[in-house]
């Protein structure tokens, strides 16, 4: 899955660059986040790529910040002591009005959502996930005093569930930007990975 992730962001970045996969550059950015090496300024197109067990998903976007997370869905309740680590109080109070099932999945949900966020950042866990702010509307806002206040506000969210087992969030730092999902389906194979080395 990593071959395959890794080669599939290649590829849609040297899609949208115009350029050949083997010659896309990386630098670190901020926080450690991986970024295009570009000679000036923000790079003109920003990324981000995540992958859970049976799935991978990328982000991209012209300039602006953008975060993805994807989850494999599982009917397991998920620990209280989790749940209190990840939720705000009126997050856990929503939940707790679910049954067990519908609970588990709405958790997945806000957990991709929140991580999508902080992926964004460039921050991660850096940041307390309770502190991110992501309601079923498609905004989102970070009430973190260590985030600069330009970053606290701005965030666009949406959810989907590409496959039964899964679900995916992205989040971008424009609530202006249309974000507009493209599924592809890949059955990428090593050596098309190898490739791309």
């Amino acid at each position: 899955m990593f071959l395959a992730s890794h080669a599939a962001l290649r590829l849609a970045l040297a899609t949208y660059r115009g350029t050949p996969a083997q010659e896309l550059a990386f630098e670190t950015g901020s926080g450690g986040r991986p970024e295009l090496a570009w000679s000036s300024g923000a790079p003109p197109i920003r990324f981000n790529l995540t992958h859970t067990s049976g799935l991978f998903a990328v982000s991209l976007t012209r300039r602006v910040a953008c975060g993805v997370d994807a989850e494999r869905l599982s009917t397991r309740a998920v620990d209280d002591s989790l749940l209190g680590a990840i939720l705000s109080p009126s997050e856990l109070a929503c939940l707790g009005t679910l049954a067990r099932n519908e609970a588990t999945a709405a958790f997945h949900r806000l957990w991709t959502r929140k991580e999508a966020v902080l992926k964004a950042l460039g921050l991660g866990l850096k940041v307390d996930p309770r502190c991110v702010l992501v309601g079923d509307d498609e905004l989102a806002f970070v009430n973190d005093p260590t985030v600069e206040p330009r970053s606290r506000t701005g965030w666009q969210v949406r959810t989907f569930q590409p496959t039964p087992d899964h679900v995916v969030s992205v989040a971008i730092a424009s609530v202006t930007e249309p974000l507009r999902p493209l599924l592809i389906e890949l059955e990428p194979t090593f050596e098309a990975a190898r490739r791309l080395d």
